[in-house]
């Protein structure tokens, strides 16, 4: 195949932050070739994608990979980070947030599950001019991994959660886990219908008087239930009557020989 030969119109250095060494900082310089073609004015300048990205101008890619780790997965302080590779604080969130971004985005980021579980919590408290903001975070019970954080707690947050991850993957959801919150329960009947749904024995103690009967925010619900080594498997029945076994005094949870009875 022919062509003509470009040549070399001049060079210019860029320069990097890249990995300290030896607890020092480093810098890489890379000398950059500008080409153009012989008896033409177009010109083009060297591209290397393992060092210069779209994400920074002033680090290399893998510093770039480094940093996000270090700042999210180590939870190390932004300030600390960029004092490190002597770079100005927005330059690394900003470069934190773009490569973040793309490792969240990951299609394989989170494996197979089929323990999850969901529980919410105040992210933002109530002001004068504001009102209490929720964040909810998705976990793998039996790794004990955070797989996601999503904003707010009702059940279309839930559901658009579940949407966008792969059938394969929901389908493979056996058990999920959750206090008594309503709007989880709901996204769990519409996207997970034949996972067992498990609620934590702290919760359940809280909501269910001896007689088996719900009396969370007044309302009384009867519930199904059997007590397991995790937490309390509810059927939540829209209708039902309260099994026989539900006697006052009845203990979901009998104590442990090392406790002793009191």
């Amino acid at each position: 195949m022919g062509g003509l030969a470009g040549v070399v119109k001049d060079r210019s250095q860029s320069r990097y932050a890249d990995l300290p060494a030896f607890g020092q900082r480093a810098v890489l310089v890379w000398h950059k070739y500008r080409w153009s073609c012989p008896g033409s004015d177009p010109s083009w300048t060297e591209e290397r994608g393992d060092i210069a990205t779209r994400y920074s101008s002033a680090m290399t890619w893998r510093v770039a990979m480094w940093a996000t780790i270090a700042v999210g997965r180590q939870v190390r302080p932004v300030s600390q980070v960029a004092a490190e590779l002597g770079v100005a604080w927005n330059t690394l969130m900003d470069t934190v947030t773009a490569v973040g971004a793309i490792m969240i985005d990951h299609g394989e980021r989170i494996g197979t599950t089929t323990q999850l579980g969901v529980d919410e919590t105040v992210f933002l408290s109530a002001g004068r001019r504001r009102r209490r903001q929720f964040v909810s975070s998705v976990t793998d019970v039996e790794a004990r991994t955070v797989l996601d954080v999503f904003e707010g707690r009702q059940r279309a947050a839930l559901v658009a959660w579940f949407n966008v991850r792969p059938p394969h993957w929901v389908s493979g959801v056996e058990v999920v886990v959750a206090d008594l919150h309503e709007p989880f329960r709901a996204a769990f009947d519409e996207c997970v219908p034949d996972a067992v749904q498990v609620a934590d024995p702290m919760f359940f103690s809280r909501s269910v008087t001896p007689t088996g009967k719900s009396s969370r925010h007044g309302k009384r619900k009867r519930m199904f239930v059997t007590s397991t080594r995790c937490g309390v498997n509810l059927n939540w029945p829209r209708c039902g009557s309260t099994p026989s076994s539900m006697t006052p005094g009845h203990r979901l949870f009998p104590r442990s020989k090392a406790s002793g009875a009191r």
